[in-house]
Parts: structure tokens; sequence; C-alpha cells
């Protein structure tokens, strides 16, 4: 039931401190990559090859990023209006166990398993 949370107020706080570090994390990389775009290849520090595993201007990883932030985004929204731990599919409650390994997740285990 929106509004209601079945986690202790530490709980709620603790998952709450997870993802805005996840989000700050995430601004930082995406200012990274647009500093590094704005930079000739002859310009942008390059780490050495083996010490990274796509380039920081990859789409990829870019995409990935962009849609990680958007999904910590939602997370703190349904968070603040109460419909935080919700399962989208079946309606059920996020286990808290769950939420500490994805905070941003939107499905239950047993939506996210079939």
């Amino acid at each position: 039931m929106p509004g209601t949370h079945p986690f202790t107020p530490m709980q709620l706080l603790e998952l709450r401190s997870e993802m805005e570090q996840d989000f700050a994390r995430l601004l930082r990389s995406a200012d990274t990559e647009q500093v590094h775009g704005a930079l000739s290849d002859n310009e942008a520090w390059r780490p050495e090859p083996d010490s990274y595993s796509a380039a920081p201007h990859d789409p990829i990883v870019k995409a990935q990023s962009q849609a990680r932030l958007m999904a910590v985004t939602a997370a703190l929204r349904r968070l603040d209006s109460g419909a935080y731990g919700e399962c989208v599919r079946c309606g059920n409650r996020i286990s808290f166990d769950r939420l500490s390994a994805m905070p941003a997740a939107t499905l239950c285990s047993a939506c996210a398993g079939s």
C-alpha cells in the first residue's frame, strides 16, 4: 500500500544513502564523459589498456550509465512518494535483502525470476 513502508526508518535511511551515493557517482561519471568527449584524442587522458574494460566514451557504457541514473532517480522518487519497495508487476513487497543488493529494483524476486 503506497504511503507505508514495511522497512524501519534505519533501513530506509540505508537504502536512500546507497542510492544517493550511486546517483552522485553516476553524475561524476557523466561529467567525466562530457570532458572526455570535448577533448581531442591527443588531449584526452587515457588509462592503460589493461586497467579498464571499456573506453569512457563507449556509447554502450554511456547508455548503461544513463539508464542506471534514470533508474536511481525513479527509485528515489518512489521512496519519496511511499511507493518504494513495491513490485511493479505483482504489487507485492520487494524484500529488504533484494533492495540492499539492488536499491533501484522494481521487481520482487519471484517476478524477476519469471
